[in-house]
């Protein structure tokens, strides 16, 4: 839960364990608003994803900013139950491609 003030941001880590780049492998990051979703890079409520930006992952691991560094602003009412999903699917989107990640969230005013 977040509090006005609150320094926040979002990241994205792709772990790349193989010898080669992934090259083509679209990764997408969504943020679920009670089943409104929202695709970042841009948060449209249109499929989007980070293959524009990134249409490699190298071995090892890419991290990637999903939303900069920011406080928590004030009078935003209270939220919880808010969920961010973020994969890797393969070049044809048809599957997903490793681990899929959800992270639940929320925010409370003082």
């Amino acid at each position: 839960m977040f509090h006005a003030g609150d320094i926040c941001w979002c990241r994205a880590v792709v772990c790349n364990a193989g010898d080669t780049p992934l090259d083509g492998y679209p990764l997408f990051v969504i943020l679920d608003v009670y089943g409104s979703l929202y695709w970042a890079p841009s948060f449209n409520t249109t499929f989007d994803h980070y293959l524009a930006l990134y249409s490699s992952f190298p071995p090892g691991s890419t991290v990637v900013e999903v939303l900069p560094s920011f406080p928590w602003p004030d009078n935003t009412g209270t939220a919880s139950g808010l969920l961010w999903y973020g994969a890797l699917t393969n070049p044809e989107i048809t599957d997903i491609f490793g681990d899929f990640d959800v992270v639940t969230f929320g925010w409370e005013t003082d």
